[in-house]
């Protein structure tokens, strides 16, 4: 994942320094600093919906973001993700600039409660089927086939994606949960022009229907996400 990143630095957001006060400069070392500190897990944490656990200080400071958590016996630390462009004509094609920030330090979080992988993977299910309906009926089956790849990936056997762009471990999720995860990545639509979020239509009811259904899609995925990679 680091495969064009000249530099991944990992630094304490202190005082007015944008990127940090330095910490490490590669992952192998921040790892094994972190277990020094006594960290005993990493997990994903998505603010921007309401989860048990995050206080509404954090809710509202995070909102809308994936942070890494790292869980201690005194609390959890909490760290964003910034990038910057560095040289365009690197030879080696690393042009990237990574900083992973501390932001926030022993903070008291309950564990994550999320709906289990069974009751996600239910709620996905019946909303695909119908955003592909949807789809199809407003004129964009192409995006219907995206909808029905993410149906498919909740029954079929879980595809080994390119092990250079995996998420977890191979061996590290449960069936269910690479099901679940193949679903989010399927069924995500969002970004930039001609992506499903910049699709406008006449209809007033069709537009309605649009936004309501995105909404949904876009909370659900986050959420799925979070309770599919973390461990339980």
């Amino acid at each position: 994942m680091f495969e064009f990143c000249k530099q991944i630095k990992f630094t304490d957001l202190t005082g007015f320094n944008f990127y940090g006060k330095p910490i490490s400069d590669n992952p192998i070392d921040w790892l094994n600093k972190l277990k020094a500190e006594g960290v005993i897990q990493l997990r994903a944490r998505y603010f921007g919906e309401r989860q048990k656990g995050a206080s509404d200080r954090m809710e509202r400071k995070f909102e809308a973001q994936w942070l890494v958590e790292s869980v201690k016996a005194n609390g959890s630390d909490f760290w964003d993700y910034r990038e910057k462009l560095g040289d365009k004509n690197d030879p080696e094609k690393k042009v990237w600039e990574v900083y992973y920030r501390r932001v926030a330090k022993k903070i008291k979080t309950e564990d994550l409660e999320t709906c289990s992988v069974n009751e996600l993977s239910a709620e996905m299910k019946s909303l695909l089927e119908e955003l592909h309906a949807f789809a199809n009926q407003i004129g964009y089956a192409n995006f219907g086939e995206c909808f029905l790849r993410g149906l498919k990936a909740l029954t079929d056997e879980p595809m080994i994606q390119n092990k250079k762009w995996r998420i977890p471990p191979i061996g590290f999720l449960s069936k269910k949960s690479e099901q679940l995860l193949n679903a989010c990545i399927s069924a995500s639509v969002f970004g930039g022009m001609g992506s499903w979020n910049d699709i406008g239509l006449s209809d007033y009811s069709a537009t309605k229907k649009h936004s309501d259904l995105s909404r949904q899609l876009s909370k659900l995925i986050n959420i799925s996400l979070m309770a599919a990679i973390n461990p339980p």
